[in-house]
């Protein structure tokens, strides 16, 4: 019988045709697998390892890329997104699998199509059996694609081949736990250098090394690399290779002082260092180790990284300052800045005659205070010098700190260095200021303020006009701690857009009716040193009349003035002021704020104190890099603070910083107070700083473009945010 033929239904041949399962494409093929370098090819030895990977489709943020192994490696599942980059940036999550043998990476920010470089570090165990082994790596657009790694015997491999020649060093030291600069070679490899290779520096002891090292401490072949990592727990320094330090044989690696590497802690005659490239390991002439006096001298220590000297270390005393340090590769050089910054801001007069400052003998052409820094330009005569001696003579009027310490120290910034000083001392017994009475508070809390009231406190310009000369009058209510005469100062905060002049005539200020002893300009601020103590909770009245020179900003708008003491770190009370005719919002009524309800903060709140160096979160508290404080009235706070209390996408380095949240993108440049908020540019109200290395942040700005909701707790004496 035969077969009947059964037609499939026009409909049905459209739903099939357009199906997904007939439709689905796979994956391209353009991804190529280019290299593998590992820190050590030995059997059962932990290595770090760079896979060199060219995409031809470009990733997006989310996307992920997946790295397979053969079973006979071992994975380390505490590894984090700490521990592996991808083109130098760190992932958004990483997922490691040790019994699939896989490591998956999420992308924290899209990759263009082309040459990329991942990089896994403390994460790898080789085999235990010497062999081929073979590594996959695919991605979310593009199809596996595998590179074999020969794993040699760990006895005779020492993680590649050694080279036939050791190399020449220089090291700068002599004695145990000496600071020195280390130069390694010139010598020749058995490669080419690589754009973007990584070159591993072995160094015999892991006490020689800091926890970190900077790109500008290190030359490679006369060039910056591009980026140097230590890694302490296998006493290496890993280098990338930069583009004009490539396509050459020959390698000179130079390690500054600036580098904070010391020479180890046990005398020996024979230390040696090794230096590997692709496969090959390079091993240097030995060097001796001295036991002796140089790490004891102190200008060499590695405890310190420049000497100061004081003429009298008497607390509160007037003295001189004598400090000497050095800037490894940087110079200091005609016309060129240098900033010190002290203890604390009434270490430092308000004004500082240049005259009285000297580098390297000769005297600055200018010199500008603001808090606790000095900014210190050189004359144009002065000769180019990586080696700096700085004097500030008597009459430079700096004061040591109120109270004996042994752990003071100076920070210098110059370019790129941020050196911390040696600690010195200051002993003897405390001086006590004849004008200021002797126990204002209470010996238990001496430096806790008395809560003042200054809700009422008011604030008036004498003309509201655009670019006119005003006066201004300040109704005080109250201050939380007593203001001492001659010693202490009242801060009066201008908005930029104010015209202040750079001296003021103390006759055109007057407190409580009688001129003040002294008036310093600081950039927008006014320092007000009263001739009379003003006591606690006693209201004073400061008019500063028009012939101080004070003028109206030029834009019509509502300014906000700010009121301190040198006394209390928090600002006393702020108020908006009109000029141009500017109308003030209600809402812009005086701002010392009532103390808030808890009810009315969430328990989910995230909390930051002034000059605290920790946040509290759900109870707990964590620490933070640098503390928060305010500069011109405004909050700062790290960059850290908005990563690890809110949870929000943030990356940063010395000179920008971008926070993320949801597609609203905020980027900002360190020393600038411009920033973008997605694609429009907004002014900030205080230029972004660095401090420590961490970029410090406006937290209004940031919680007002994101959505928070922020605040001051007066309960707790704390800034809170939530959303």
């Amino acid at each position: 019988m035969k077969k009947q033929t059964k037609l499939i239904p026009l409909a049905m041949v459209a739903v099939l045709a357009t199906s997904p399962f007939l439709t689905a494409v796979p994956k391209a093929y353009a991804l190529t697998f280019d290299g593998i370098d590992a820190t050590d090819y030995g059997t059962d030895e932990d290595a770090d390892y760079s896979f060199d990977v060219n995409i031809g489709s470009k990733l997006s943020k989310g996307d992920q890329i997946t790295i397979k192994f053969d079973d006979e490696f071992t994975l380390n599942e505490d590894g984090d997104e700490n521990d592996i980059t991808v083109d130098g940036y760190a992932p958004k999550k990483v997922e490691i699998d040790d019994d699939n043998k896989e490591i998956v990476i999420t992308l924290n920010k899209d990759v263009s199509k082309g040459d990329i470089t991942i990089d896994v570090d403390d994460i790898i165990t080789n085999p235990e059996d010497a062999a081929s082994y073979t590594i996959k790596i695919e991605t979310d657009n593009e199809s596996a694609k595998s590179k074999t790694v020969k794993i040699k015997d760990s006895s005779s491999s020492s993680g590649g081949k050694s080279s036939s020649k050791s190399f020449d060093l220089s090291v700068s030291g002599k004695y145990t736990e000496d600071k020195t600069k280390i130069t390694l070679g010139e010598f020749t490899l058995s490669d080419k250098l690589v754009d973007g290779d990584y070159v591993y520096v072995t160094f015999p002891t892991d006490d020689m090394l800091p926890s970190s090292i900077d790109e500008s401490d290190v030359e490679i072949n006369g060039e910056e690399p591009k980026s140097v990592s230590v890694v302490k727990s296998s006493n290496q320094v890993k280098i990338q290779v930069p583009k004009k330090a490539a396509s050459t044989k020959d390698l000179e690696i130079v390690f500054y002082d600036s580098a904070k590497i010391t020479l180890p802690s046990k005398a020996k005659s024979s230390y040696y260092i090794k230096v590997k490239y692709k496969s090959t390991t390079y091993e240097s002439k030995s060097f001796e180790v001295k036991s002796g006096s140089g790490s004891s001298s102190g200008s060499s220590s590695s405890s310190s990284d420049f000497t100061v000297k004081l003429a009298d270390n008497s607390p509160g005393a007037r003295s001189s300052y004598n400090i000497s340090l050095d800037l490894g590769k940087e110079k200091l050089s005609s016309g060129g800045s240098i900033e010190i910054e002290f203890p604390s801001a009434d270490m430092i007069p308000p004004i500082m005659s240049a005259s009285s400052v000297m580098i390297n003998g000769d005297k600055v052409s200018s010199v500008t205070s603001y808090g606790s820094k000095l900014y210190l330009k050189t004359a144009s005569s002065f000769k180019s010098s990586s080696t700096v001696n700085i004097i500030f003579d008597y009459d430079a009027y700096i004061s040591n700190p109120k109270m004996p310490g042994s752990d003071y120290v100076l920070v210098a910034r110059t370019g790129s260095k941020n050196i911390k000083s040696e600690k010195f001392s200051i002993s003897g017994s405390v001086v006590t200021d004849p004008t200021t009475p002797t126990t204002p508070t209470t010996p238990t809390t001496p430096t806790t303020p008395v809560v003042a009231n200054n809700s009422t406190a008011t604030i008036g310009l004498t003309k509201s006009a655009l670019n006119t000369t005003t006066g201004i009058n300040i109704g005080i209510k109250a201050f939380g701690l007593p203001v001492a005469a001659n010693t202490d100062f009242i801060e009066v905060v201008l908005p930029v857009g104010f015209r202040v002049p750079t001296i003021m005539n103390a006759a055109a200020v007057k407190v409580n009716g009688v001129q003040p002893s002294y008036v310093a300009t600081r950039g927008q601020n006014l320092l007000i040193y009263p001739a009379q103590n003003l006591p606690v909770n006693a209201p004073v009245s400061l008019l500063i009349a028009e012939s101080a020179g004070i003028a109206n900003p030029a834009t019509k708008n509502v300014y906000s003035i700010g009121v301190y003491t040198s006394k209390e770190k928090n600002l006393l009370f702020a108020r908006p002021v009109s000029v141009g005719g500017a109308v003030i919002p209600p809402t812009q009524q005086p701002q010392t704020q009532q103390p808030q309800l808890p009810s009315t903060i969430p328990a989910t709140a995230a909390r930051v104190k002034l000059d605290v160096a920790a946040f509290t979160l759900n109870n707990k508290t964590y620490p933070l890099s640098v503390a928060p404080y305010t500069l011109n009235g405004n909050t700062l706070v790290p960059a850290q603070f908005f990563k690890e209390a809110l949870s929000l996408t943030t990356q940063w380095n010395n000179t920008t910083c971008a926070i993320i949240s949801g597609t609203t993108v905020i980027k900002f440049t360190i020393g600038s107070n411009k920033a973008k908020v997605g694609s429009t540019e907004v002014t900030l109200p205080v230029a972004v700083q660095l401090k420590n290395g961490m970029p410090m942040l406006p937290i209004r700005m940031i919680a007002d473009n994101l959505k928070y909701k922020t605040g001051w707790d007066t309960a707790t004496n704390s800034v809170y945010i939530y959303k």
